[in-house]
């Protein structure tokens, strides 16, 4: 028994702990940012929780980051998710839970492939806190070498795909469509349904489907034809 609710709670729990992903693209430069460098590229965040993966590949970054981040600079080839909601003025700080005892973002950085300037890797998971949701429409920045701010995309969640519209039964406007649903209701003794059919034929049907329900409850010797004497 204790198996059997074991196996349902993890049933009724795994929903609510399914990874989901966000994305951040098309790239800008970070609004105050003179550089020359033209960041390009994706970085899918994947949450799990308050749990943040980033997998990031992108074009155009600091070429300087192939190393090591420079441990003497705040922010040396960070890639972090900020408070701000647009790339059009400053985003803020590192958008994390401020109950947090020191800032989760702080060592999350990207790898540099040399002088070629792109990067491709994942970073190690982030808790911040916060759930996907929370994360949506939030300033994905990307750093350079020396810590400034030099390119910036918002994290959008994946599309929705919207129901299809159920078609409506069409009303029964005509004769000719009501001749057709009268063969249907006496085939299988449904009731006529209230509409607007034309008023005089829907009480032909009424009355033709009340006699052809009538002869079926009539035994078949009754409703054969008496010889003549």
């Amino acid at each position: 028994m204790k198996k059997t609710a074991g196996r349902w709670a993890v049933l009724l729990l795994l929903p609510a702990v399914l990874a989901q992903t966000l994305t951040a693209t098309n790239f800008v430069p970070y609004y105050n940012y003179e550089g020359l460098l033209a960041v390009a590229g994706t970085v899918r965040v994947t949450c799990s929780g308050t749990t943040h993966t980033l997998d990031y590949d992108l074009t155009s970054v600091e070429a300087q980051c192939a190393g090591s981040a420079d441990s003497e600079a705040a922010n040396s080839c960070g890639i972090h998710v900020h408070e701000g909601t647009t790339c059009d003025e400053e985003a803020g700080s590192h958008y994390y839970e401020d109950d947090e005892a020191s800032d989760p973002w702080a060592s999350i950085t990207y790898a540099s492939s040399g002088s070629v300037g792109s990067a491709s890797g994942t970073t190690p998971g982030v808790d911040t806190g916060m759930t996907s949701s929370e994360l949506v429409g939030r300033a994905l920045i990307v750093h350079g070498y020396e810590g400034g701010r030099i390119a910036c995309a918002l994290l959008t969640a994946p599309a929705t795909t919207p129901m299809p519209t159920p078609t409506p039964t069409p009303a029964l406007t005509g004769a000719k469509d009501v001749r057709e649903f009268f063969f249907v209701a006496v085939r299988w003794r449904t009731p006529i349904p209230s509409g607007p059919p034309i008023s005089a034929m829907r009480r032909m049907v009424a009355a033709s489907i009340s006699l052809a329900r009538t002869r079926s409850r009539v035994p078949a010797a009754a409703r054969a034809p008496r010889a003549r004497a």
